[in-house]
């Protein structure tokens, strides 16, 4: 059984571990997690590239992005909601709570996910021409509903201290299952079409959903026990719409520029910007461990007052989480001729955009955990303003640069969005909070028992 997460447990003095033992050690765990998950994801865009080519992988990668699109109005900010909620119900021993906010949430999304797969598959029935490849859009479709429960499964997990075996499912059996199936098919000398690539991906999906589900009933059995469930009260949707504003302007910002360039320029450009958006996201991989482990701590931390612990654990996270970003991003710069030629020699033209959203990505990490900040402490509409600003910035941009700049125009659309997003959440927390997120916060008030 997979248990490693924050926890809040006594010494055999009586004291309470301090919290910065607890964090560290649950983001080590998360970051060599972590660690993992990237290079299995790289592997696998490596492996995918390399098959389907440049226009195959843009087909295969606007797939993907459409289905992170919809997974917005299919998970409605429940997820964070129940990562919040759990923590804060769990924190104060209201057991029943716990139960009725995952069973809620799990009920919403999945009727939201399984609504909009059906209206997308209609769609690609009734106009298949509008698509490069119609297969390949509704295999992407039907894996929405899997992916949303997903979602909450490991948003309970999170709330509940879990923090490893929330990832487990997602970051490791997923990939490994599309990354050995797509393999076997690679050495048979199998011909393989994005639709293919893609039905490979939703098998690897259902396989860690399986997973997932089993992890999820064996921790709430023993944390939350058997007992009857008390719903949220109906106001618990004025806490996850705003959510959704916060969530889903991350994701557009993530997966619009792909779904812009297939539309305006072809699948071929949206892969090559594909290709430099994936390898980018090497970078993110201190500041995503981080934000994972204190999340719940910002929540527990909230509900007690103690304000200077949070400034703590914050400004060390964001200092952590920064260095990492940087090493990763100046050997990916200097480096990015070698690194794109893994995907393929056509995807070398990427080196630019790759650049561009290198920067970008160092940029939101000195910024540190700040949209995970307001999600936690219940201040959802700062965060919604910041990435609605975010999102606001990238469209324009793509639509004013993509048609004559192509992937180059996207990258500096999508970097764009991100510096502006993290700065103007930057700038709600200080004003509203008096918390510094960034790198250069305060940290020096604090004393670990």
């Amino acid at each position: 059984m997979i248990e490693t997460g924050v926890h809040d447990t006594a010494d055999k003095a009586g004291r309470r571990p301090g919290i910065a033992d607890r964090v560290t050690t649950a983001a080590g765990a998360s970051l060599g997690l972590g660690v993992g998950l990237v290079v299995l994801n790289f592997l696998i865009s490596v492996l995918t590239a390399r098959v389907l080519g440049a226009y195959g992988f843009g087909i295969f990668a606007t797939s993907i992005a459409l289905l992170s699109i919809l997974s917005i109005p299919a998970l409605l900010g429940v997820d964070r909601v129940a990562t919040r909620s759990i923590a804060t119900y769990h924190e104060q021993h209201q057991v029943e709570l716990a139960r009725g906010i995952l069973r809620r949430t799990a009920q919403v999304v999945l009727v939201s996910s399984s609504i909009l797969a059906a209206v997308v598959i209609g769609i690609v029935v009734l106009a298949p021409d509008s698509f490069a490849d119609p297969i390949a859009f509704v295999v992407a479709a039907l894996a929405l509903p899997l992916l949303a429960l997903s979602r909450v499964r490991q948003a309970a997990l999170l709330g509940l201290g879990h923090v490893i075996a929330a990832q487990v499912p997602e970051a490791i059996i997923r990939p490994l299952v599309y990354l050995a199936a797509l393999a076997v098919l690679v050495l048979i000398g199998a011909t393989v079409p994005p639709a293919l690539a893609l039905a490979l991906y939703l098998a690897a999906a259902a396989t860690a959903f399986l997973m997932g589900t089993v992890l999820l009933r064996r921790v709430t059995t023993r944390v939350l026990g058997h007992g009857g469930t008390v719903l949220p009260a109906s106001g618990w949707w004025r806490q996850a719409l705003p959510l959704t504003l916060v969530s889903g302007s991350g994701l557009l910002i993530a997966n619009l520029p792909v779904l812009v360039i297939a539309t305006l320029t072809g699948p071929a450009e949206a892969g090559l910007f594909a290709v430099a958006h994936r390898a980018a996201n090497i970078q993110v991989l201190g500041l995503t461990a981080m934000n994972t482990v204190v999340g719940p701590t910002i929540a527990r931390l909230t509900a007690r007052s103690d304000s200077v612990s949070l400034q703590y654990v914050l400004t060390r996270a964001a200092r952590r989480a920064f260095l990492v970003t940087l090493l990763i991003g100046g050997g990916m710069v200097v480096f990015r001729e070698n690194l794109l030629g893994l995907f393929g020699d056509e995807f070398r033209d990427a080196a630019l955009p790759l650049v561009i959203l290198t920067v970008g990505q160092v940029v939101s990490a000195a910024c540190g955990s700040v949209g995970t900040l307001f999600v936690m402490t219940n201040q959802t509409r700062y965060a919604a303003a910041g990435f609605v600003i975010g999102a606001a910035t990238t469209s324009v941009l793509l639509l004013l640069l993509v048609p004559s700049w192509g992937a180059v125009g996207a990258s500096l659309a999508t970097a764009t969005g991100v510096a502006t997003w993290n700065v103007c959440l930057l700038y709600f927390a200080w004003s509203k909070s008096r918390i510094d997120p960034s790198i250069v916060g305060r940290s020096w008030d604090y004393h670990d028992a």
